[in-house]
C-alpha cells in the first residue's frame, strides 16, 4: 500500500508541474558487477560490493589507493533518493558511511553507542590504506609562531591533516604529483556538539588511525559521527605570500634531456586583480643558482584568487633541460603574490627577496624553508615527443622557499 501511495504522489507532482525527482537523478553509482562506481572531479571511485573497500583512482585510473575500515561489516546498501551508501557492522553497533561530497568523499563511522574503550587517552578507529607503498603521506603540523607572524595560513581542517603525494610521478599530466588530501576529521554527536579528531598514519602497516578523546565519547549524545574526509586536489592546503621582486623556487632534478614548453604555478594576486608574474628556471648544479638561457617566461596577469586552479604560462622559446642536472623552478611577481604549498619537511628550495621582476637575475640567495610549493613544468623530450614526467617542477615544486 505504501508503494502505491508513493507512486500516486509522484504522478500528481508531475501532472501539476511540480518538481519531479527520480532515484536515477540522485543515485551517483553505476553497478559494474563486483563493484559500484561513481566519480569525483573526473576520477573514478569504486566501492567493492562485498568488502566495502573504496578505491580512489587518479590520473585516468593509472594510479589509485583503496580505503577500508578495520572491522566486520555487511555489504553496503543505499536508500532510494540518497547518494549515501551504508554498511552495518555485524554487531549492530556502528555504520560505515560512504558519501560523495563536492571534490571529496566522506568515509564516516556512525557510532550508535559508546564503543568499548581502547587506547589510554584516545579511542582509536583504524582504516587500511591499500597501495600506500607508492605514496608519501606528509603530515601537516600546526604553523609555528614565526610562520603565523610571517602571514602563513593553514586552515583548521588542514592542521593535523595528511597531504598524499606519489613518490615518483610528477609534472605534465601528473601535475604536482599530489593525489589526495586526508583532512582533519570532525567528531560530532546528535546534539551537534563537536570537536576536531586527530589523525595518525603508520606506513609499515598502511594504517590510518582517527583518534577521538575518551572524554568526548563518554559525554556524547549518541549517535556519534567520526568523519574522515579524502579530497582530490593537486594544490597545496596552506598558503603564504612573498613581496614584489622576490624569486621563490623549489629544487628539481631532470631525468631526461628536453625543452620546457610551459610552467604551471599555484599562485594568485592575493585578492588583487592587477598582479603580474613570471616563471623562472635556475641551474643549481653546474652554475650556482644561475638563471638558465631562456629560463625567464613571458609575464602573465594573475587571478585575484587561484580558486584551486593553476596559472600556466607558455614559453615562446623554451629553455633546454639536461639529464642529471639540478634545477630551481619558481616564480617572481611585480607585487605581493600568494602561493599555495604543503609541508613535507626538509630543505626544498630557496627564495631571494632582493631580485627583480623586470629582469630576474642570477642569485646567491640563502633563504631556505620546507615548503612544497604547488607548481610544476611541462616539457617535451629531445626529438619532439611530449613527456609526461617533467623536470621535477610538477613535484609541486617542493619549495622550501621563502621566508
Amino acid at each position: 500500500m505504501k508503494e502505491t501511495i508513493a507512486t500516486i504522489g509522484i504522478i500528481s507532482v508531475i501532472t501539476t508541474g511540480g518538481v519531479f525527482i527520480t532515484d536515477s537523478k540522485v543515485n551517483p553509482y553505476v553497478d559494474r558487477g563486483n563493484y559500484y562506481e561513481t566519480s569525483i572531479s573526473n576520477n573514478s571511485i569504486k566501492v567493492d560490493k562485498n568488502t566495502n573497500e573504496v578505491q580512489l583512482t587518479k590520473w585516468e585510473e593509472t594510479e589509485s589507493i583503496s580505503v577500508k575500515p578495520i572491522g566486520n561489516y555487511l555489504p553496503s546498501t543505499r536508500e532510494v533518493l540518497s547518494d549515501i551508501r551504508k554498511a552495518e557492522s555485524l554487531d549492530g553497533k556502528s555504520t560505515f558511511i560512504i558519501e560523495p561530497s563536492g571534490n571529496s568523499i566522506n568515509l564516516d563511522t556512525i557510532l550508535k553507542e559508546r564503543p568499548e574503550k581502547n587506547g589510554n587517552e584516545y579511542q582509536q578507529f583504524h582504516y587500511n590504506i591499500i597501495g600506500c607503498e607508492d605514496y608519501d603521506f606528509m603530515y601537516q603540523p600546526p604553523l609555528s609562531e614565526e610562520e603565523i607572524a610571517e602571514g602563513d595560513i593553514r586552515p583548521e581542517d588542514i592542521i593535523g591533516s595528511y597531504a598524499v603525494y606519489h613518490k615518483l610521478l610528477k609534472n605534465n599530466q601528473f601535475e604536482t604529483g599530489k593525489a589526495f588530501h586526508i583532512k582533519r576529521p570532525i567528531i560530532s554527536d546528535n546534539d551537534k556538539n563537536w570537536i576536531w579528531g586527530e589523525l595518525g598514519f603508520e606506513s609499515t602497516t598502511c594504517t590510518l588511525t582517527v583518534y577521538v578523546p575518551h572524554e568526548f565519547l563518554d559525554n556524547a549524545v549518541y549517535p556519534v559521527r567520526v568523519d574522515p574526509t579524502l579530497g582530490y586536489t593537486s594544490m597545496g592546503g596552506s598558503n603564504s605570500t612573498v613581496l614584489l621582486n622576490t624569486v621563490a623556487t623549489t629544487y628539481a632534478t631532470s631525468t631526461e634531456d628536453g625543452t620546457v614548453t610551459s610552467i604551471s604555478l599555484g599562485i594568485d594576486g592575493n585578492a588583487v586583480g592587477t598582479v603580474n608574474a613570471k616563471g623562472v628556471l635556475y641551474d643549481n648544479t653546474i652554475n650556482n643558482n644561475a638563471l638558465i638561457t631562456n629560463g625567464e617566461s613571458p609575464s602573465t596577469l594573475l587571478p585575484a584568487s587561484a580558486g584551486g586552479s593553476f596559472t600556466t604560462i607558455s614559453y615562446s622559446t623554451g629553455p633546454n633541460i639536461n639529464t642529471g642536472i639540478g634545477y630551481s623552478v619558481g616564480f617572481v611577481g611585480d607585487a605581493t603574490v600568494r602561493y599555495y604549498y604543503d609541508s613535507p619537511g626538509g630543505t626544498q628550495g630557496w627564495s631571494d627577496p632582493t631580485n627583480s621582476y623586470a629582469s630576474p637575475q642570477t642569485t646567491g640567495a640563502t633563504n631556505f624553508q620546507t615548503r612544497k610549493i604547488s607548481q610544476y613544468i611541462n616539457y617535451s623530450v629531445s626529438g619532439g615527443v611530449v613527456n609526461s614526467d617533467s623536470v621535477g617542477s610538477n613535484e609541486v615544486v617542493d619549495v622550501l622557499i621563502f621566508d
